[in-house]
């Protein structure tokens, strides 16, 4: 199915991003995208009120729902920024999955890893702070899910390859070939990065917790590539330009 749908979206080449809309408009603005050509439509967590996701979430389903395969709809990831401490946002929650072969992959590789894309790097920085909870407990626990802050409070002392061979050890006493997890993992300038050494991303709007992770990625050079980017026309968001970026020395 996967497949099919990357083939459908080379042949198409266009997503629909729908933001802010009400719910109960949700069925008539899904179906004019439909009408307009559109097979793929991604709605944000951009919205208004107390519980953003779970807007998204009944939109996604009611436009699922109505069209039955004919028009493609997912979430897209995005949720601005709006408290004044950023200590105070409600991070997303990412599901990922991680075969030991991948793993011991990264680790044969461990100082030249690149991600790309910022989930991708959240991914890397979880499975780091699973391997510091095997070393420090003895297991990632049964739920396997990094909190949002929870890597801030890893100890200096373990790095990136430690914390991966410790994961990967895991895995193999419990005879595991595939390891599922969720992270809700924010990442802020002061974060100390322990597994990837350069990103490939795209360029992130104000007030989003991706270039909250571009920041504390290359420290204050952010802001010399992103004049660079409108100086010369750069097209931002999820389809737009992308860049390479390497890690501030520290980081």
């Amino acid at each position: 199915m996967a497949q099919d749908l990357c083939a459908r979206l080379r042949e198409k080449k266009l997503i629909s991003i729908v933001r802010g809309a009400p719910t109960e408009k949700i069925t008539k603005i899904a179906d004019a995208i439909y009408r307009g050509g559109f097979r793929f439509m991604e709605i944000t967590f951009d919205q208004s009120g107390k519980t953003p996701h779970a807007v998204t979430a009944e939109q996604i389903r009611i436009v699922r729902e109505a069209f039955d395969g004919r028009l493609h709809v997912g979430a897209g990831t995005f949720l601005p920024v709006k408290a004044g401490n950023a200590a105070e946002h409600p991070m997303h929650t990412e599901h990922f999955e991680i075969t030991l072969d991948a793993l011991q992959g990264i680790l044969e590789h461990i100082d030249r890893i690149t991600a790309v894309g910022t989930t991708s790097m959240r991914t890397l920085e979880s499975l780091a702070a699973l391997g510091c909870r095997v070393l420090l407990d003895g297991t990632p626990d049964e739920r396997r899910s990094v909190g949002q802050w929870e890597i801030y409070d890893m100890p200096e002392r373990i790095g990136g390859r430690e914390s991966l061979e410790a994961l990967a050890g895991y895995m193999e006493h419990a005879r595991l070939q595939k390891l599922k997890a969720s992270t809700q993992i924010m990442i802020v300038p002061g974060y100390r990065f322990r597994v990837a050494s350069s990103l490939i991303t795209n360029f992130h709007q104000p007030q989003s917790t991706l270039l909250l992770l571009v920041s504390a990625f290359i420290g204050e050079r952010w802001k010399e590539v992103y004049d660079y980017a409108l100086a010369h026309d750069f097209r931002f968001l999820s389809y737009g330009d992308s860049s390479l970026l390497f890690r501030q020395n520290g980081q």
